[in-house]
């Protein structure tokens, strides 16, 4: 057990550790197809897509963050504000209430 999960860490060092993060170079959002391809003797392959082939002896959760494009950051960034100017009237309106 601790050989596999030594294993599975020096090699996800491995892969990430050369690397720099990849910077989009076109405006296009970029579409995220997750599908889980059953095991099987042919697997039809997109040449158009790339794909990530993860082989452990047993489950693995994994995780994949996209890096979000301009438009999204500025709408959290919209919602963020919203959420913080409300936060900040009632921590004012409690501050006033508590100095009365």
């Amino acid at each position: 057990m601790k050989r596999t999960i030594l294993s599975l860490a020096l090699a996800s060092m491995a892969l990430c550790a050369p690397t720099n993060p990849a910077i989009a170079q076109d405006d296009e959002p970029i579409e995220i197809d997750t599908t889980i391809m059953k095991d099987k003797k042919e697997v039809p392959l997109n040449p158009d897509k790339a794909y990530i082939l993860l082989q452990t002896p047993s489950a693995v959760p994994a995780t994949f963050f996209r890096v979000p494009t301009e438009d999204e950051r500025a709408f959290h960034k919209e919602l963020y504000n919203a959420a913080y100017d409300k936060a900040y009237a009632k921590w004012e309106k409690r501050v006033a209430k508590y100095e009365a």
